[in-house]
Parts: C-alpha cells; sequence; structure tokens
C-alpha cells in the first residue's frame, strides 16, 4: 500500500484543513482539527449528512490525486503497473467509506 495521503495532492485551498471530525450526542456537529465549529446538522439523517460534511476534505484531497494520478499515465496503462493511479484510487475509496460511514 501507497503512502501517499489525501494531504499529498495539490491544493490551493481556501477551507478550512481537516480532518473535520463528527462531535457531540446528536452527532450532528462537526469541528475542524484545532475545535473550531464547521457546521451543524439538525434535520433528518443528520448523522449521515455530518459524516458527509465532515468527509469533504478527503473527498477533495482523493480526487485531486485521482485526478493527477490519471492524467499523468498512458490510456492503455494497466492499474496494477500504476501505483500512483491504486494509490489515489484507495484514497477515494477510503473517503467515500468515511462519508457513508463505514
Amino acid at each position: 500500500m501507497s503512502s501517499l495521503s489525501p494531504r499529498d495532492a495539490p491544493s490551493d485551498e481556501r477551507h478550512t484543513p481537516g480532518p473535520w471530525p463528527v462531535v457531540g450526542r446528536t452527532g450532528g456537529t462537526i469541528r475542524s482539527s484545532d475545535g473550531g465549529w464547521i457546521a451543524n446538522v439538525n434535520w433528518r439523517n443528520r448523522k449521515a449528512n455530518a459524516r458527509l460534511i465532515a468527509a469533504a476534505p478527503d473527498l477533495l484531497g482523493a480526487l485531486k490525486a485521482l485526478n493527477l494520478a490519471f492524467f499523468g499515465i498512458p490510456f492503455k496503462a494497466k492499474p496494477e503497473e500504476l501505483p500512483a493511479l491504486v494509490a489515489a484510487s484507495e484514497m477515494a475509496r477510503a473517503a467515500i467509506a468515511k462519508a457513508e460511514g463505514r
């Protein structure tokens, strides 16, 4: 497995850096890694929506890495021959799993 992380993808981000943990008794509050407030979700499906919001930095980083890896490879290359593409795909899967609460 590669040592790439979502933070390895190039970024000109202006948003609060992740991770954004979901906290609180109701599972609807999202904080920044330094404890600042990101969002409070108070409607139906609050826990699932909070997880999706909290996964946003990871999703963005994974998709940027996947995009970078995809455009840096030959069209006919096989995934097992391309460690960067495989690593980016693993990052995307992990971010999707986080958003879905798995």
